[in-house]
């Protein structure tokens, strides 16, 4: 059986081992290779049944638990996947394998810092692991450390004899934090390694979108197309830019009702689809593409909204009037920060490059400074009351000194994660003189405008109803700071704003204490 497996012929593993589980049933070493077996299969429940038992027949059975821990990263079960990864490294220190895989967790779970900790200590005790320094690039580029990132990712560029995976990897890691030029260097060297690559292809297309250059991603997006008709993948690149055609009609609607296509796939030829029904006006038919993308990108990961939404809620019940006042003076009392915030799709964007025509205020983009101060609070939102006016002002600090840390000269820095709307409370505690830009926009088109992104780190998108339900929780949560705290946001109305932006704008901006010049409206 192991012979078998050795040789990639996983069926006939499967069944010798299975024989040889009946011969001797007590046997931890038969279990532990049939779960191997069903991991490379990607059956990853099954494999998890089969280490489960390995352990029950020997508790101390070597690399038991690593085994556990891939099985239920399969499974996106990553805190218990954790707890295996933690146990491994427990019994193998010197294992650098364990301590990666512990750091894969820790990044999915969101806990970046611990997974900075973990990526620091194997790039120390090994340099030349190359896949430690590309996840530690990837989580310096979600908290915005731009410069680390770059410093990760020059020790990768520099090894010889890289894989095209990694250089694709590298270059989405540049994009993620746009650098640009960085990214079309990486595609540069990609296509010149593999010129005919759908993979590097497409990379190069995306590239090209991230720049502006339209025709040139449609022109990569067709040559994809050309060498591989069913890459979905490139169906749903040429709908992003609005260049998908009838003529591709047919080959999509193929690959939409591909029954052996994988769950991927269908999703992304569905938001083709719907794009390219939607611009033929054939409504019924575009929504129903729409719905199956959305259904299935939902069903590979599900998330609880109703409960996640009452966790942000809860946040009313901590963060009061009465807390605010109680506070007031602590944090870090510097000018300059503003935060856009907002439901995801009501008009940040638009509303940061408008400020950003003003020399003083420079564009962070969408921060995370914030969400790691939060992160670092045991047992948030409950914690917060636990903590005094020198944490305060030392976080306001943090957050101030990350957002301004590239602004230059400028007075002004912004950031743009709408989700900030929750934590407004929390933001105006450390720092008191932040300014906040409330963006709100006609609900419906909020929620279609929503449900047709295919946004990877928004679970509430893929259905309506989740949706209503976000949606009708952010009014609640952005009413409590307005209204019960007296926190002054300026109100945007984003239908308002593309309807006639200069009065809006302008108002804005002397909201921030701005001058005016309606030259500063000119973004393009």
């Amino acid at each position: 059986g192991i012979e078998a497996a050795q040789a990639g012929d996983l069926a006939r593993a499967g069944k010798h081992l299975t024989l040889a589980r009946k011969l001797a049933p007590h046997d931890p070493n038969i279990p532990f290779n049939l779960g191997h077996v069903a991991l490379q299969q990607g059956a990853f429940r099954e494999a998890l049944r089969m280490f489960q038992q390995v352990r029950t027949l020997d508790a101390r059975y070597p690399e038991v638990d690593y085994s556990l821990a891939e099985a239920l990263v399969g499974l996106r079960n990553y805190q218990e996947a954790l707890e295996a990864a933690d146990r491994a490294v427990k019994e193998a220190p010197d294992d650098i394998d364990a301590r990666i895989l512990k750091a894969r967790c820790e990044a999915r779970l969101e806990r970046h810092e611990a997974a900075t900790k973990t990526l620091t200590a194997i790039i120390a005790m090994a340099p030349g692991r190359l896949d430690a320094r590309l996840m530690l690039g990837e989580l310096y580029s979600k908290r915005f450390l731009t410069s680390q990132v770059v410093e990760q990712l020059q020790q990768v560029l520099a090894a010889p004899n890289l894989p095209l995976e990694a250089l694709i990897r590298i270059g989405d890691i540049y994009g993620q934090c746009g650098l640009s030029d960085e990214a079309a260097a990486v595609a540069t060297r990609a296509l010149d390694m593999a010129p005919n690559s759908p993979v590097a292809l497409t990379f190069d297309a995306t590239v090209n979108i991230d720049l502006g250059n339209f025709d040139a991603a449609e022109a990569g997006f067709r040559k994809v197309l050309a060498l591989d008709p069913a890459n979905t993948l490139a169906y749903q690149g040429l709908a992003d830019i609005k260049r998908l055609t009838e003529d591709d009609r047919e080959a999509l609607e193929t690959q939409f009702h591909n029954k052996t296509a994988t769950s991927d796939q269908k999703t992304q030829s569905g938001f083709a689809l719907y794009y390219l029904n939607n611009k033929a006006k054939r409504h019924d038919e575009a929504f129903a593409a729409l719905s199956t993308a959305n259904r299935l990108m939902r069903e590979r990961s599900p998330q609880n909204v109703s409960a996640a939404q009452a966790g942000l809620l809860h946040l009313r019940d901590i963060i009061t009037p009465d807390f605010l006042a109680s506070r007031k003076g602590q944090g870090y009392d510097r000018s300059g920060p503003v935060f856009v915030v907002g439901m995801p799709r009501s008009g940040t964007t638009l509303t940061e490059q408008l400020l950003a025509g003003h020399p003083s205020v420079h564009a962070g983009g969408e921060r995370t400074d914030v969400t790691e101060i939060r992160r670092t609070i045991a047992n948030f939102p409950h914690g917060i009351t636990d903590l005094d006016a020198d944490w305060a002002r030392q976080a306001g600090e943090t957050v101030y000194n990350a957002m301004f840390a590239e602004a230059g000269d400028c007075a002004f820095a912004t950031d743009k994660l709408p989700g900030n709307y929750a934590f407004a409370g929390f933001i105006q505690w450390i720092l008191p003189q932040a300014k906040f830009i409330y963006c709100h926009r006609n609900p419906q088109a909020n929620a279609l405008s929503l449900f047709e992104q295919h946004f990877s780190s928004l679970p509430f998108s893929r259905d309506l109803r989740d949706i209503a339900i976000a949606y009708n929780a952010h009014t609640k949560i952005v009413r409590h700071w307005r209204e019960e705290c007296a926190i002054e946001m300026f109100d945007l109305d984003y239908d308002a704003l593309v309807a006639d932006p200069e009065p809006i704008a302008e108002r804005m901006y002397a909201f921030l204490g701005l001058d005016w010049d309606p030259g500063y409206l000119d973004i393009t």
